[in-house]
């Protein structure tokens, strides 16, 4: 009877762990560092952003997404890809203004990944300590719950360094930059991720005084 106890104890303390580090992996963007570079009463009208990103389908989704949590908070924006679907146009100057004619946006936003690190070793290891546990214990649904846990930190989870660049469209002077941490554990929700960065983005940018 004691076994049986605390088999149960057990196996509902490991899947509180589970459910601690999963809420622990959510997708967010925090900013480490900000400049203001514009000059005083510049007031962002309407961007377009840009995702720098050679990954079309990751492109697409990321600035759908940002555009449209933007849209939300009453600021209006586009996306860049539809207009300009190679980012090497942006080193021709021809495809570039060609690009600018072809939105009415007075301002771009930029979205680049500077630095990335290892996926989330800590959650892994952690998940393979429940799924040994629940080889000893000769318990399936702890062996399930660790083996799932670890595939997800190891395959999912990536930390990564943002930069965010503001830009003038008529005189193509920088206006902000931002740096975040941002820990994605959802490397197939683009455009979540996007959302979410757009509403951090969103705040700074009040912040600021670019917009109201």
């Amino acid at each position: 009877m004691q076994n049986r106890v605390e088999k149960y104890l057990f196996r509902a303390f490991t899947m509180t762990i589970f459910i601690m580090l999963s809420a622990c992996a959510a997708t967010s963007h925090e900013i480490t560092e900000s400049v203001n570079h514009a000059p005083a009463g510049y007031q962002i009208q309407k961007l377009v952003v840009v995702a720098i990103t050679e990954d079309g389908p990751t492109r697409s989704k990321f600035e759908d997404g940002f555009a449209s949590a933007m849209s939300n908070h009453g600021l209006s924006a586009n996306v860049s890809y539809k207009v300009m679907p190679d980012l090497d146009d942006l080193a021709d100057d021809q495809k570039l203004e060609k690009a600018k004619s072809e939105t009415s946006a007075d301002t771009s936003l930029m979205v680049e990944v500077v630095e990335k690190s290892a996926p989330a070793e800590a959650t892994k290891n952690a998940m393979f300590g429940v799924w040994i546990a629940g080889v000893l214990l000769d318990d399936r649904d702890v062996r399930r719950v660790g083996a799932w846990g670890g595939l997800a930190a190891a395959d999912a989870a990536s930390n990564y360094k943002l930069r965010v660049t503001v830009w003038n469209m008529d005189d193509d002077s920088l206006l902000w930059t931002g740096d975040t941490i941002s820990y994605v554990y959802d490397l197939a929700s683009d455009e979540k991720s996007g959302a979410i960065l757009a509403d951090t983005i969103h705040e700074e940018l009040l912040k600021s005084g670019l917009i109201k």
